[in-house]
């Protein structure tokens, strides 16, 4: 297996890889918690077939500093009660859901109204992993300064 060699900048001083390093970590943490407050909280939830009423997208904020949010609203059966839905999506990577179409959703049993967020489970999980990452690099980072010095 080739060694990877990794530069540094030398006028960078090391305490300053180590302070990154503890912040990203500190970031890593809070959202890793996020994360996992997510996967606790659906791990009762059950599986249900719905089926997408509308789907669409609209823009949030003022004017000049304008999101686009995209969204679907399902519906589904749950004991024999009927409950709509509105819900975040994203279209990145993905085949935008057309109306009529079915979509399984997490529900909580105990308030048939609660459904996973989907989209901030995955956009939380995704940062968790990305400021992981950004964090081994800087500690390694200052670990070879320490090193070097």
């Amino acid at each position: 297996m080739k060694k990877i060699k990794i530069e540094i900048n030398n006028s960078i001083n090391s305490k300053t890889y180590l302070i990154i390093s503890i912040f990203a970590l500190l970031m890593f943490i809070c959202s890793f918690t996020v994360t996992l407050k997510y996967y606790i909280t659906i791990k009762d939830y059950v599986k249900i077939n719905s089926t997408i009423i509308e789907s669409g997208h609209r823009y949030t904020g003022s004017t000049s500093d304008q999101s686009k949010i995209n969204y679907i609203k399902v519906k589904y059966e749950y004991q024999n009660k009927e409950y709509n839905k509105e819900l975040r999506i994203t279209d990145f990577l993905i085949k935008y859901p057309k109306v009529g179409s079915n979509r399984t959703i997490l529900i909580n049993p105990n308030n048939p109204q609660e459904i996973d967020n989907h989209y901030m489970r995955i956009a939380c999980s995704i940062a968790s992993i990305l400021l992981l990452i950004f964090t081994l690099f800087i500690f390694n980072a200052y670990r070879i300064k320490k090193q070097n010095n």
